[in-house]
């Protein structure tokens, strides 16, 4: 009876890390950077050396439209922030431009205009949209902006770290998860023991190459 209420222990705490895993990928691909036929990939508002820093949000947060070709700026993109509507006019610099990965783009919130370039988020993420200033937001504002944006404030570091961290994680849970739901049913332990295994040598580098997949967009 122990060794039973320790089976189910251990497989129901499995299941759960794998469930919070999932959840954890699908929070991941919201807040990566918006998709590259997006004109916007990303938003920074604030600066760098301002009191507030930046607060950063995810193009895929944005309700994105294009606008009609005669138009000066190609797509219009807006999102609520702290019960606002800021509003976005973007245009990636056309072919001929020899600095292809500029553009312009125009900022509106609140009734008012503020200053906004193209810039890049990391080396291979262009096509940010920074406001140069944080919107009249109070510093109670950013914070809870991103506390909302979570993962798109974080550090590089805790991406790499996950990288390495939680492939390993995942192969000692399946490896453990496999061994305990098959032990009762398998005639022969040495063939499930390398089951158990050759499923988490498996699991190391899907899970690796999903990590690197999914937080590309958040560091170097």
């Amino acid at each position: 009876m122990k060794n039973d209420w320790i089976r189910k222990i251990i497989l129901s705490v499995s299941a759960v890390y794998l469930i919070a895993l999932a959840l954890a990928a699908i929070a991941l691909y919201r807040a990566s950077p918006g998709p590259v036929t997006q004109d916007i990939l990303g938003v920074g508002i604030g600066s760098y050396d301002g009191e507030g820093g930046i607060v950063y949000l995810s193009g895929r947060r944005l309700s994105c439209a294009r606008m009609d070709a005669s138009e000066l700026f190609t797509s219009r993109c807006t999102v609520q922030i702290a019960g606002e509507l800021l509003e976005i006019y973007a245009r990636r610099n056309a072919p001929p431009n020899p600095h292809q990965l500029g553009g312009a783009c125009q900022a509106f919130y609140a009734g008012k205009q503020w200053p906004c370039r193209f810039g890049s988020r990391h080396v291979h993420i262009p096509w940010f949209a920074y406001i140069g200033e944080p919107l009249g937001l109070s510093q109670g504002q950013l914070d809870a902006l991103r506390r909302q944006y979570f993962f798109e404030n974080l550090s590089e570091q805790p991406f790499i770290a996950g990288i390495f961290a939680i492939p390993v994680v995942t192969l000692l849970v399946v490896i453990i998860a496999s061994l305990v739901w098959l032990w009762p049913k398998s005639a022969s332990k040495v063939g499930l023991a390398a089951l158990s295994i050759v499923l988490g040598v498996v699991s190391l580098p899907a899970t690796f190459l999903a990590a690197v997949f999914l937080t590309n967009g958040f560091w170097d």
